[in-house]
């Protein structure tokens, strides 16, 4: 049986190293650099799983990352992403145990494509008006800050909190 194919994307050579230690008796591992990954997002494409520092790639890169099982790092001063089937974050001051666990968990998940944001209902009505959706949806899609504004009793709250 073939090993799973793990490709590392963070600029710090230490965690690089220490994950390709950690993960290597069990997987194929790669690493690059946040540059050397942007440069050449091919050369991530055969991976089966990416971890990255959290915050590394920045926002318009995001499309890189569809459809793909990602451990994120998570530096302490970072906002926590919330986890889903198919990306979690790990501490950056991870124990080996954890990391591997994690990745096992993440591998053995089935593959899920990433939805289409068209077909993404959980922003629809009533959440908000459905000709807002699609302007919410892409919102969504990027890590930039969205300024939300509206009359007072709109759903603004409500929104952000959705």
């Amino acid at each position: 049986m073939e090993s799973a194919r793990v490709c590392v994307i963070d600029n710090s050579p230490t965690i690089r190293e220490t994950i390709a230690i950690v993960l290597g008796g069990d997987h194929s591992v790669s690493c690059l650099t946040v540059e050397e990954y942007l440069r050449d997002p091919s050369k991530g494409n055969d991976a089966d799983l990416l971890i990255l520092a959290d915050g590394a790639l920045p926002a318009e890169s995001a499309h890189l990352l569809r459809g793909r099982p990602i451990l994120w790092l998570q530096s302490a001063a970072g906002t926590p992403r919330t986890p889903t089937r198919r990306r979690v974050s790990v501490p950056r001051s991870f124990s080996p145990e954890d990391l591997r666990a994690t990745v096992r968990a993440l591998l053995a998940g089935p593959a899920v494509a990433q939805p289409a944001l068209d077909s993404w209902s959980g922003l629809e009505y009533p959440i908000l008006p459905a000709e807002l959706a699609p302007l919410a949806q892409r919102a969504i899609a990027t890590r930039l800050p969205v300024i939300i504004c509206g009359e007072p009793g709109t759903g603004k709250a409500r929104l952000a909190r959705a």
